[in-house]
């Protein structure tokens, strides 16, 4: 019998992936949409900042939850009110369903963002999290409501970097290659640090389908990234070359800390084994 599984942020660029490469003959996708007009298969017209109606008779083995408000260190943050409503109360609306309707299992997309400040060289699960921007504070909030003992089901947050692939956004390659394509000149810094602060969207979704046939036992929290770092002067020299761009290179002065992101927690509970930096920038300049 196939399993129902309700996916929110499916016109997103993470969701949109997980839509188009669910397998229809495994899991029945309901695509949650603000838009009466969805062109999704399955769509539920919802907004998930009131409470939460579904038909009784529906009921879901796992929750995927993909919808936010973003940030991007690159553009001005929106009003906290605007990450509370959308963010926070979303997802709690979310947890209340889950609740109620006794969903087993809850996969939640959150950020490298909580972790505000990084001072460390290696970002690992249990780094200090400083200052965190607007944005991280609301995923932060969120991971904190999902690890409830009291509710019914089990969670993983996920907490992501710059997940990057056709037609991304609002990361730092993404932003990047926007300006390589133009032959603008580009700022850097640290460009002789190591870098694996990324990950192919094509990876996270294989990732989250694996899983879908998991048993969750408890509350986890889990970073992903790309593996074997590179100097991060390597990868912007491959973009530019790669599209034959004239952008020139400006390395500038900065005391923001660069750090590479260890995954070392999800290949061992999850066997999670990340295709390399240098795979991963290839396929994000074949795909674009």
């Amino acid at each position: 019998m196939k399993k129902n599984i309700l996916l929110t942020g499916a016109s997103g660029f993470i969701g949109n992936n997980i839509y188009h490469r669910i397998d229809k003959k495994k899991y029945n996708l309901y695509c949650v949409d603000r838009n009466k007009k969805s062109s999704f298969e399955n769509s539920l017209y919802l907004n998930l900042t009131n409470k939460i109606k579904i038909n009784k008779k529906l009921k879901f083995e796992c929750i995927i939850h993909c919808a936010s408000l973003s940030s991007s260190n690159f553009t001005q943050e929106s009003e906290f009110i605007e990450y509370y409503k959308n963010n926070i109360i979303a997802t709690k609306n979310l947890i209340d369903y889950a609740n109620q309707n006794k969903v087993k299992k809850f996969i939640f997309l959150s950020s490298v963002s909580i972790y505000g400040e990084i001072k460390t060289n290696k970002l690992k699960i249990n780094s200090a999290i400083i200052n965190p921007n607007k944005y991280g504070l609301s995923k932060l909030v969120c991971e904190k409501l999902l690890q409830d003992e009291d509710n019914y089901f089990k969670s993983i947050s996920i907490r992501l970097p710059g997940v990057i692939g056709q037609l991304s956004k609002r990361n730092l390659l993404s932003l990047l290659l926007k300006k390589i394509k133009l032959s603008q000149n580009i700022k850097i810094y640290n460009p002789y640090e190591l870098f694996n602060n990324c990950l192919d969207s094509d990876e996270l979704v294989k990732f989250i389908f694996l899983l879908l046939d998991k048993d969750l036992k408890i509350h986890d929290i889990i970073l992903l990234s790309a593996s074997r770092p590179i100097k991060f002067l390597l990868v912007v020299n491959k973009l530019i070359t790669s599209f034959k761009s004239n952008s020139k290179i400006k390395i500038i002065k900065n005391k923001k800390n660069s750090f590479v992101i260890e995954n070392t927690y999800a290949n061992h509970k999850y066997k999670y084994k990340p295709i390399s930096t240098l795979e991963t920038i290839n396929k994000f300049i074949k795909k674009n």
